[in-house]
C-alpha cells in the first residue's frame, strides 16, 4: 500500500487546479487595473485611439494623452480637424474629456454612463465653397451606421466651452444635461448658460425626451443685451445702435409632430440717423406660429411689430406643403398711419419738407406659391387729407386717393388715382387729378403703365399731360406735359407772398420725353411769355417777349442739349434789357455761342464761353473749368474789351468739401467815358489753405503791378495786399475832367503809387500809402499853362478806423512847399475827428506867386510883390464841422498894384487866423459905448491908449490913388472862428486913425470895423489931389463904421459922421475957385474976392447895398449979425454914389493927378454921381 503523501487522489488534483485558477483569476484582476494603466499612459493607447476615431469620423483626430482618472478614463488635447475639402483648421477641440462608466451596468451587459465632462470645448463652424457647413459634413460621414443600442448617461457637463460661427464668437458655455437616454426611455433636463462677445448672458432651460416619439419644452431668454456686436452690419452711418438695448423671450414646444414657438423681443434707445439729427427708435415684436410636421402645415397665427409711434402692422397665413409646393396665404393689416409722424426720414434738403395725412388700408391679401410666385393679391390703400409743404409753403392740401389691387391675366392689376379740390390761396398745387393704371406680373414686375388725363393747376395755371410705360417696347417711356396759352395773372394770388404781382401777359409750355427709364432718352422743351408786366417788389417790370427752345437727349450715361434761351423787351426799375444765349450741353460741357446781354447802361458779349466738367474716376474729387474768350462788357462810356480768361480747378469732397482753382485773365483794352485808360491782367490760385492773385499790365500810361493774399477758408479774415503804379502819365487824367473851364486841364507830370497792408474782420483795414507826383503841369482855357513843374509827395497809414498822415508835402516851383501831417479817427465815419498841422516855411512870396501866376487875376499878374511869408496851421475836424487856426508872419512885405493904384509897403509882424466851418449868425461884440458923434471924446479917451495884444502887425505906408496913410499898426487875435482887430491905429493928413474891427469866418465870412477920424487936416487932404489943391481948408474929426457879410460889396452896410472944426494951425476956409465950381458960374464982386471962411462943415451918410447915401452935407456961415450969408447943401437922400464909383472916382483922381505932373493920363470914363446941390 503506498504511503498517503505519495499517494494522489483525483478529488484532490481537482481541487489543487481549481485553487490554482482562482489564484491566478485574482492575480490577473490586481494586475489588470496596473496593466491598463500602463497601457494608456503609453503613446501606444492615444495613437491607437487616434487612429480608430479618424477611420470612424472619416477627419483627422489627435489625442495627446490618456489616463485613468478615478473611476474613469480622461484624454486630453483632443482635436477634429475640418473634413476634406474644408480650409485646413480645427473643427472641435477640448482640453479634456472624462468618462466615468456605469461599471455595474457594464458588466451586466447595459451600455450606461455614470458621467460625460469635457473641459475647455471649443466648436469652430465654417463653410466650403458650396455653403456646406463642416458639421455638416462629419453627420453625412457617419450616415450609413447601424443604429446603436438604447445608451443612458447619468449627467453631460461642458464647462468653459465656445463656438465661433464665421467669426462670431460665444464664450462662457455652461452646459448640465441630466438623465440622457438616446431611444427616449427617460426624459432629459436641460441647462445652458452662455454669453456672447460683447458679454450679453443667455439662457436655455428645458426638458426633452429623444427616440422614436422625440419631444420638447424649451424656453430661450435674454433680459438684457447690448444690440451694437449683435448686428454691426445694421449698425453705422444711418443706424445707430451703440447705445441701444435689447431683450429676448422665446420658447418652443415639440408635441406630437407638432412644434409651436410663441415669444417676442423689445429694442430700446436705438437711433436713426436722419438729416443731422438723431430719431429715437424703439420697437416690439411678437409672434406665434406653428409647424405639423406630419401635414407638413406651417401656420403663422400672429406677428405683430410695432416701431414706435410711427406705424403698427400685423401679419397672419398659412402655408401648405411647406416642404413641396410650398403654397401661401397671408394677411397683412397695417394701423392708420400719420404721414406727419414720417416726415422725420425724408431726405435731407434745404428746405424743411412737411407732410401730412392718413393712409389707410382694407387689407392685403397675397397668395401664391414656391413654383409659380405670387398668383393673387386683392386688397386697397386709401389716403385721405394728404398735405405735402416744403417749409412754409403749402405745395398740395387735401390730397385723397385710393389705390386698389385685384387680379388680372397673369398677374394682377393695380388702379387708383390722386385727387385734391380746387382751392383759393396760397397752395402751389390744386385741383389735382392722376388716374393711373398699371400691371404687375405674378414676380412683381411692371408690365404696363398707363397716366391719361392727368391735369391740376400749378400757381394758378391750368397743367396738362399723360404718359405710359411699357418695358417691352421699343421705347419704354412717353411723358407729355402742357401748359397751355394762360393769362399770367391767374398766379397773381400764389404769387404774391413772393412778392410778385403780375398785371398782365401769358405763358405756354410743352414737354415732350420718350425712351427707357435708364436711357437711351430724347426729349423737347419750349416755354414762351409773351406781353408780360407784373410788380417785383414793388418795382415795375415787363418781358415783351420771353423764349426758351430746347431739345435734349441721354444715351450711356451722356446728356446732351441744344436750344436758345431769348429775353426781348425787358425792363426792371426803370432800366430796359434783352438777352440771348444760345447754348449746347454736350455731355459735361456747356457752350454758350456767341451770348450777349444789356441792362440798362451795363451790357456785355462774348464769342464764345466753355464750362466743363471732365471725366473723372469714381471718389471725392470733381476738376472743373471755365473759358471765355473775346469777351467785353460796357457800363455806360466805360468798359473792358478783349477779356480773355481760363479757369481750372477741382473740387475736393468730404466735410468740408473745398475748392483748388488756378487761372488767368485779361482785358486788351479797359476804357472810361469812352477812352482807352489801359490793359490788367490777372493770374489768381486757390488751394486748401490759401489764396493769391497777381495783377499785371499797365494803366494810365504807367506800370501797374499788385499781388493779393487770402486764406481759403475766410478771405477776409486776413487778407493781405500789395501793389503799385509806376510812372503813370498825369495828362492821361486830362480827357475824365469836365471842360466846365473852371477846372484846370492836367497837362503833365508822372505819378507813381505804392500801397502795402492787409484787411481783418476783426481789426478792419491796415495799409500804407505812398505816392509821388512829379512834373506835374495844369493847363487853362486855351492851353494856357497855369502850372508847371509841381512835385508832391504823400505817405499815410491806414488802421481800422484811424488814418495817419505821416507827410503830405507840395512843392510849386523851387522854393515853395506845403507840409501837413496829421491823423483822423473813424475816418471813414461821419463822426470823424482828427488834427493836422500844416506848415509853410519861411518863403518869398516870388515863390508862391510865380508858378501860379497865370492862374491869379490879371492884377495880381502885373502887381510888384516883395518879401517873404511863413505859415503855420492846424486843421481840426469833429464830424461835419472842421476848423482851421494858426498865423501867417510877414516880413519886408510889399505889395504894389498898379492898375489899381493900390500900394502897401513896409508889411511885417504876424497875422492870425481862425476858421470854423459850422455856419453861425454873425455878431458885433457889445460895445461899452455907442458909437456916435455923442460919444467921441470918450471914444477917442479909449481908443488912444495902446493896449497889448497876442500879435502885431505893421504896415509902413498904403496908398490907394491919392490917398495915403502912414504908419499903421494892428493889434491882432484869433479864435473860434474870429480874427479880432482890437487895436488899429494909423497916420492920416497930419491926423490919427484909430479903431478897432473883427472876420468872422464860421460857415460865411462876416466882417466889421469902427474907425475914429481925429485931427485930420483938409487942407493936406487936398493938397494930395492937384486938382483940388487949396479947396478947403480946416480940421476934421469923424466917425466911419462899416459891417458886411460874404464876398462883394452887396452886403455891405454902415455909416459915417465928419464933421470940421477950427484950430490955431488951420482955418475954416473955402476957395473962390471951389465956391465957382459949386456954382458952375464965374462969381464976380466984394463977396468973391478971396476966399470965404464958413463956421459949420459937416457930411453924413450911410451905406446899404452898395450906395453910399448922403444924409447931409452942408458947408455954411453966419457973420456977426447973425445972418446965414453961406450956405451950401445937398438935397437929403436924393444924393448918393455906388462905392464901385467911389473908388473909381479916386483912381480917377490919381491919374488926374499923374497928368497935372507931366505924365500921360489914360482915357478912363468919368466917375457917375447923382448929386443935386442947392445954394
Amino acid at each position: 500500500m503506498p504511503h498517503s503523501d505519495q499517494m494522489e487522489t483525483p478529488r484532490r488534483r481537482g481541487g489543487r487546479r481549481m485553487a490554482m485558477a482562482v489564484v491566478t483569476v485574482l492575480i490577473l484582476c490586481l494586475l489588470l487595473p496596473f496593466l491598463a494603466e500602463l497601457y494608456l499612459a503609453s503613446p501606444l493607447a492615444a495613437r491607437h485611439l487616434s487612429r480608430l476615431l479618424s477611420r470612424t469620423l472619416g477627419c483627422p483626430v489627435t489625442i495627446t494623452a490618456l489616463h485613468t482618472s478615478g473611476m474613469g478614463i480622461a484624454a486630453r488635447g483632443i482635436a477634429i480637424g475640418n473634413p476634406a475639402g474644408f480650409p485646413a483648421g480645427t473643427l472641435a477641440s477640448a482640453d479634456a474629456v472624462t468618462v466615468v462608466p456605469h461599471w455595474g451596468a457594464l458588466i451586466s451587459g447595459e451600455r450606461a454612463l455614470h458621467r460625460i465632462v469635457l473641459d475647455g470645448v471649443r466648436l469652430t463652424l465654417v463653410r466650403d465653397r458650396s455653403g456646406t457647413w463642416n458639421l455638416a459634413r462629419l453627420a453625412t460621414g457617419m450616415k450609413g451606421k447601424k443604429p446603436a443600442p438604447d445608451t443612458r448617461i447619468g449627467e453631460v457637463v461642458v464647462r468653459r466651452g465656445s463656438l465661433a460661427v464665421e467669426g462670431h464668437r460665444m464664450e462662457g458655455i455652461d452646459l448640465r444635461l441630466r438623465d440622457l437616454s438616446t431611444q427616449g426611455t427617460t426624459e432629459s433636463r436641460l441647462e445652458l448658460a452662455f454669453a456672447d462677445v460683447a458679454g450679453n448672458r443667455f439662457s436655455l432651460t428645458g426638458s426633452g425626451r429623444m427616440g422614436p416619439h422625440p419631444s420638447f419644452d424649451l424656453a430661450l431668454s435674454a433680459p438684457s443685451m447690448a444690440l451694437s456686436p449683435l448686428l454691426p452690419r445694421l449698425n453705422g452711418r444711418v443706424l445707430d445702435l451703440s447705445a441701444a438695448r435689447g431683450s429676448l423671450a422665446v420658447r418652443a414646444q415639440l408635441r406630437e409632430g407638432v412644434i409651436r414657438i410663441d415669444g417676442g423681443g423689445t429694442v430700446q434707445n436705438g437711433a436713426l440717423r436722419v438729416r443731422g439729427q438723431m430719431v429715437t427708435l424703439a420697437g416690439k415684436l411678437q409672434a406665434a406660429a406653428s409647424y405639423d410636421m406630419r401635414e407638413d402645415r406651417a401656420v403663422l397665427d400672429r406677428l405683430d411689430l410695432a416701431l414706435s409711434d410711427f406705424f403698427t402692422a400685423r401679419l397672419t397665413g398659412t402655408v401648405e406643403q411647406a416642404r413641396r409646393e410650398g403654397r401661401f396665404d397671408a394677411r397683412l393689416a397695417l394701423d392708420e398711419v400719420d404721414l406727419a409722424r414720417l416726415r422725420r426720414f425724408l431726405p435731407a434738403s434745404g428746405t424743411r419738407i412737411v407732410t401730412a395725412g392718413m393712409l389707410r388700408t382694407r387689407g392685403l391679401r397675397v397668395v401664391g406659391d414656391r413654383a409659380r410666385g405670387v398668383t393673387g393679391v386683392d386688397g386697397a390703400v386709401a389716403l385721405s387729407g394728404g398735405t405735402l409743404a416744403m417749409g412754409t409753403k403749402i405745395v398740395a392740401r387735401d390730397v385723397g386717393g385710393t389705390v386698389s389691387v385685384s387680379p388680372a391675366a397673369g398677374g394682377w392689376r393695380v388702379s387708383g388715382q390722386l385727387l385734391s379740390p380746387r382751392a383759393a390761396g396760397d397752395v402751389m398745387v390744386d385741383g389735382l387729378r392722376i388716374p393711373f393704371e398699371a400691371e404687375v406680373s405674378s414676380r412683381f414686375k411692371p408690365t404696363a403703365v398707363r397716366v391719361a388725363g392727368m391735369s391740376c393747376r400749378f400757381m394758378g395755371i391750368p397743367l396738362e399731360g399723360g404718359g405710359w410705360f411699357r418695358p417691352t417696347a421699343a421705347q419704354p417711356l412717353q411723358l407729355s406735359l402742357r401748359i397751355p396759352s394762360s393769362s399770367l395773372t391767374l398766379a397773381a394770388t400764389r404769387l404774391k407772398p413772393y412778392g410778385l404781382r403780375p398785371e398782365r401777359g401769358t405763358a405756354a409750355l410743352s414737354l415732350d420725353l420718350a425712351g427707357g427709364v435708364r436711357g437711351p432718352f430724347a426729349g423737347e422743351l419750349a416755354a414762351a411769355v409773351n406781353g408780360a408786366a407784373l410788380s417785383i417788389k414793388g418795382k415795375p417790370a415787363t418781358l415783351g417777349k420771353g423764349d426758351l427752345r430746347a431739345r435734349f437727349a441721354w444715351h450711356r450715361g451722356v446728356a446732351s442739349v441744344a436750344g436758345t434761351l431769348l429775353l426781348d423787351g425787358a425792363s426792371y426799375g426803370g432800366r430796359q434789357g434783352e438777352v440771348a444765349a444760345p447754348f449746347r450741353l454736350d455731355g459735361r460741357s456747356l457752350v454758350l455761342d456767341a451770348p450777349r446781354f444789356r441792362f440798362g447802361p451795363t451790357a456785355g458779349t462774348a464769342r464764345l464761353v466753355v464750362a466743363r466738367l471732365p471725366d473723372a474716376p469714381a471718389g471725392m474729387v470733381r476738376p472743373f473749368t471755365l473759358e471765355v474768350t473775346e469777351g467785353s462788357v460796357t457800363h455806360g462810356t466805360g468798359g473792358a474789351g478783349g477779356i480773355n480768361a481760363s479757369i481750372r480747378g477741382t473740387y475736393h469732397g468730404g466735410t468740408p468739401g473745398w475748392p483748388e482753382v488756378e487761372g488767368s485773365g485779361s482785358a486788351a483794352h479797359l476804357t472810361v467815358q469812352g477812352k482807352p485808360i489801359g490793359a490788367p491782367s490777372v493770374r489768381f490760385a486757390l488751394g486748401r489753405e490759401k489764396g493769391e492773385a497777381v495783377v499785371a499790365g499797365h494803366l494810365l500810361g504807367g506800370a501797374l503791378s499788385a499781388r493779393i493774399d487770402f486764406p481759403a477758408r475766410a478771405p477776409l479774415e486776413d487778407l493781405r495786399f500789395s501793389g503799385s503804379l509806376r510812372q503813370a502819365r498825369l495828362a492821361a487824367i486830362a480827357p475824365f475832367v469836365p471842360a466846365t473851364g473852371r477846372i484846370p486841364a492836367v497837362a503833365g507830370g508822372e505819378a507813381t503809387i505804392s500801397v502795402d497792408g492787409g484787411f481783418a474782420g476783426s481789426s478792419g483795414l491796415r495799409c500804407g500809402l505812398e505816392a509821388r507826383l512829379a512834373g506835374m503841369a495844369l493847363d487853362g482855357t486855351g492851353g494856357k499853362r497855369l502850372l508847371s513843374g509841381a512835385e508832391a509827395r504823400v505817405a499815410a497809414r491806414v488802421a481800422g478806423e484811424r488814418l495817419d498822415l505821416r507827410e503830405a508835402v507840395a512843392v510849386l516851383g523851387k522854393g515853395a512847399s506845403v507840409r501837413i501831417t496829421g491823423s483822423m479817427d473813424r475816418f471813414r465815419s461821419p463822426e470823424r475827428t482828427g488834427t493836422f498841422s500844416v506848415t509853410l516855411p519861411r518863403t518869398p512870396l516870388t515863390a508862391l506867386v510865380d508858378p501860379l501866376v497865370n492862374v491869379l487875376p490879371r492884377p495880381v499878374q502885373e502887381a510888384t510883390l516883395e518879401g517873404d511869408v511863413a505859415v503855420s496851421a492846424e486843421v481840426a475836424l469833429a464830424g461835419k464841422a472842421g476848423s482851421v487856426d494858426g498865423t501867417a508872419t510877414l516880413s519886408g512885405v510889399r505889395f504894389d498894384f498898379p492898375s489899381q493904384k493900390l500900394d502897401v509897403s513896409g508889411v511885417g509882424g504876424t497875422i492870425p487866423f481862425s476858421l470854423r466851418t459850422a455856419a453861425e449868425a454873425a455878431k458885433r461884440s457889445r460895445q461899452e459905448l455907442s458909437f456916435s458923434r455923442e460919444n467921441f471924446v470918450r471914444l477917442l479917451e479909449m481908443l488912444r491908449p495902446q493896449a497889448a495884444w497876442d500879435h502885431t502887425l505893421t504896415v509902413g505906408k498904403i496908398r490907394f490913388g491919392p490917398l495915403e496913410l502912414g504908419q499903421t499898426a494892428l493889434g491882432l487875435r484869433a479864435g473860434n472862428g474870429t480874427l479880432e482887430i482890437g487895436s488899429l491905429r494909423s497916420g492920416l493928413y497930419e491926423g490919427q486913425l484909430l479903431g478897432k474891427g473883427f472876420v468872422m469866418v464860421r460857415g460865411g465870412i462876416a466882417y466889421g470895423a469902427d474907425i475914429l477920424v481925429h485931427d485930420l487936416s483938409l487942407a493936406r487932404l487936398c493938397d494930395a489931389v492937384p486938382k483940388i489943391r487949396g479947396y478947403v481948408s480946416g480940421r476934421v474929426d469923424g466917425l466911419l463904421s462899416l459891417h458886411g457879410q460874404g464876398a462883394g460889396m452887396d452886403g455891405l452896410t454902415g455909416f459915417t459922421d465928419l464933421w470940421a472944426w477950427e484950430s490955431t494951425r488951420e482955418r475954416m476956409l473955402l476957395s473962390r475957385e471951389f465956391l465957382q465950381r459949386l456954382a458952375g458960374k464965374k462969381l464976380r464982386g466984394f463977396f468973391f474976392r478971396d476966399d470965404r471962411p464958413y463956421d459949420r462943415g459937416e457930411i453924413s451918410a450911410y451905406l446899404e447895398n452898395g450906395y453910399l447915401t448922403f444924409t447931409t452935407l452942408d458947408l455954411a456961415h453966419t457973420n456977426i449979425f447973425g445972418i446965414k450969408d453961406l450956405s451950401v447943401s445937398v438935397a437929403p437922400v436924393q444924393n448918393r454914389i455906388a462905392l464901385t464909383h467911389l473908388f473909381g472916382a479916386i483912381k480917377e483922381a490919381a491919374t488926374r493927378g499923374k497928368a497935372v505932373a507931366g505924365e500921360p493920363a489914360p482915357a478912363e470914363k468919368p466917375a457917375e454921381m447923382e448929386f443935386q446941390w442947392r445954394d
